[in-house]
């Protein structure tokens, strides 16, 4: 037992000592310098590495890389196409729906207009038909509700106000 105390006294004694060298502030700046030195060099390593393989990605300097390495990069540029196709086809999708959907509404527009140019020119032509007789006849019928309207030539009518 005695050999056992020792031996804890002796590590809590080193303990102790390393633990007050430690808490220099040169040394703790030391420290963190040289960490910061570490980490500053894997940030380059770091930067440097990404900026080889945007180079590859863009089909320069591949001479560096073995036939493995190329099959990798032919892989992930083929996988980078298949997503950008596949966007791009939703997004081609997503137009002609527009568009398909704006024509129907267009069309049904146009319908719209034609019926009443349709119907214009059909109150025209019955007007154009009667006779001044007719005319005053659906004048005599209609003086409660239509007044004519005389506008250049041609008869129209509207409800009184």
């Amino acid at each position: 037992m005695a050999g056992s105390r020792r031996i804890t006294k002796s590590t809590i004694e080193r303990y102790k000592k390393a633990c007050n060298d430690g808490l220099g502030t040169s040394s703790i700046a030391q420290t963190n310098a040289q960490y910061y030195q570490r980490e500053s060099t894997k940030l380059r390593q770091l930067i440097q590495n990404m900026q080889n393989a945007n180079r590859h990605l863009l089909g320069e300097e591949l001479n560096s890389l073995n036939i493995k390495e190329m099959k990798q990069l032919e892989g992930r540029i083929e996988q980078g196409l298949t997503r950008i196709r596949s966007k791009k086809h939703e997004m081609l999708v997503a137009e002609i729906e527009y568009s398909q959907k704006r024509v129907m509404e267009l069309e049904n527009e146009s319908v719209c207009l034609q019926a009443k140019i349709e119907e214009i020119e059909r109150l025209q032509q019955v007007n154009l038909n009667m006779s001044g007789s007719e005319l005053n006849a659906i004048q005599a019928l209609s003086c409660n509700f239509f007044t004519p309207i005389v506008v250049e030539g041609s008869t129209s009518y509207s409800q009184p106000k």
